[in-house]
């Protein structure tokens, strides 16, 4: 049996190429498919590359950024007075419909339990009250949750401020009522028929 032989191999670097193994019987070279660049970076000098470039990539200068100051400025100027309409929009229509509901709680009191009721206002509270013995059934105040909102009703000859009040019969009856929630920049009206229904305008 005839002995092996083994014939060493030589690594020799190539740049273009990659790794190339030389030797063998007859010198045949054999190139890895693993790409080789004697320029190759180790992890420190990519590092330092990275610190490099964020050093050297450009920023804002003080121009640009007053510039940009100004324009943020300017949208700031003109959005404010939109948002604040829309807030006060939305907190206008919360508490209005607040009222509304209990408005239509005080009738529904009032029909359950055979008893009269009203809802006495204030300019920035109410009570729903059993008239029969002064029984306070709910409380509500607006200056801590809507400190800018006002409750009054509209000037009629038989209702004057100074009894303000929305009543409700055993059947669920009223006495035609417009109640006002406003706010500096907006106004939603209450209305109570005779027969006790409730709208928000």
């Amino acid at each position: 049996m005839e002995k092996q032989k083994f014939y060493p191999l030589r690594i020799n670097k190539n740049e273009k190429n990659g790794l190339v193994l030389e030797g063998g019987k007859h010198h045949l070279a054999f190139i890895l498919l693993l790409p080789y660049r004697e320029n190759s970076l180790g992890a420190e000098e990519v590092r330092e590359n990275r610190a490099m470039s964020k050093k050297d990539s450009p920023g804002l200068n003080i121009m640009e950024l007053i510039i940009a100051m100004g324009i943020v400025g300017i949208l700031l100027a003109v959005a404010s007075p939109l948002v604040a309409q829309f807030s006060s929009g939305y907190r206008i229509r919360a508490a209005a419909r607040e009222v509304a509901t209990d408005l239509q709680f005080a009738r529904l009191l009032a029909v359950k339990e055979n008893k009269d009721f009203q809802v006495a206002f204030n300019s920035s509270s109410y009570q729903v009250v059993r008239v029969s013995d002064g029984l306070v059934a709910k409380s509500r105040s607006f200056s801590i949750d809507y400190p800018e909102i006002t409750l009054s009703t509209l000037a009629v000859p038989e209702i004057t401020l100074s009894a303000f009040a929305v009543p409700f019969n055993s059947r669920g009856n009223s006495s035609p009522r417009t109640i006002v929630v406003s706010n500096p920049m907006r106004t939603k009206n209450i209305t109570v028929g005779s027969t006790g229904r409730v709208k928000l305008e």
